[in-house]
C-alpha cells in the first residue's frame, strides 16, 4: 500500500504542474478572448464615432449650401434694384447725374464687399459659422437699406424733376 501511495503521489507532483499550466493556459485564452472583445467593441464605437462625425460635416455642408442659395437670391434681387436704379440714373444730367453716380458706386463697392464675404463662406468652420453666418446677413441687410435709400432719392429727384412747375394764370 505504501507503495501505492507513493506511485499516487508521486502521480500528482508529476502532473500538478500540467494542471496548473491548463489552468493558466485557460485563464491567458479568456484574458486574450476579453481583449479581443473589448478590442473589437472599441473598434465599433470609432466606427459609430466616424460615421456620426461624417453625418455632422455633411449636415453642416447642406447648411452651408441652403445658406448661400438662400443669399444668392437676395443678391439677385439687390442687383436687379441696382439695375433699376442705373436705368433711372441713365436719364440724369448734371449735379443730378453726379449725385446718382455717387449712390449706384457706394451701393455697388456695398455689394461688392458683400459678395466678397460669400466668397469666404465657404472657409467658415463649425466654430465659426453663426458669426459669419450673422455677419452677412447683416451685410446684406444694409446693403438692402443702402439700395432702397439710393431708390427712393433717385426717385424724389425724379418726379420733382418732372413735375411741372405751376404757370400763373394768364391776367388779360
Amino acid at each position: 500500500m505504501t507503495r501505492h501511495t507513493i506511485a499516487i503521489a508521486l502521480s500528482l507532483i508529476v502532473a500538478a504542474p500540467f494542471a496548473i499550466g491548463c489552468d493558466d493556459k485557460q485563464q491567458a485564452q479568456k484574458a486574450q478572448d476579453e481583449a479581443d472583445k473589448a478590442k473589437a467593441e472599441a473598434a465599433k464605437a470609432q466606427a459609430n464615432a466616424d460615421q456620426k462625425k461624417a453625418q455632422m460635416i455633411a449636415d453642416f455642408e447642406k447648411t452651408q449650401a441652403d445658406y448661400r442659395a438662400t443669399k444668392e437670391k437676395d443678391l439677385i434681387d439687390i442687383d436687379r434694384d441696382i439695375a433699376e436704379l442705373r436705368i433711372n440714373a441713365a436719364t440724369a444730367t448734371g449735379a443730378t447725374k453726379a449725385e446718382y453716380d455717387r449712390l449706384l458706386a457706394d451701393v455697388t463697392t456695398h455689394r461688392d464687399a458683400v459678395r466678397t464675404q460669400m466668397t469666404s463662406m465657404s472657409s467658415s468652420t463649425a466654430a465659426t459659422w453663426d458669426a459669419t453666418k450673422s455677419s452677412i446677413d447683416k451685410s446684406i441687410s444694409d446693403l438692402k437699406t443702402a439700395v432702397h435709400a439710393a431708390s427712393d432719392k433717385i426717385k424724389a429727384k425724379a418726379s420733382a424733376a418732372i413735375t411741372p412747375t405751376p404757370t400763373p394764370p394768364n391776367k388779360r
